[in-house]
């Protein structure tokens, strides 16, 4: 039970991460898409 537990909050921590990152991407291309013009 336990590890099915951790599973699940691993899951969901490392899909909450790539989504973070992924719009820390965005966020910084639209910035250099600013600068560029």
């Amino acid at each position: 039970m336990a590890d099915g537990w951790r599973d699940a909050v691993s899951t969901a921590y490392w899909s909450i991460c790539r989504r973070l990152r992924a719009a820390k991407a965005q966020d910084h291309a639209d910035e250099e898409e600013r600068t560029a013009i």
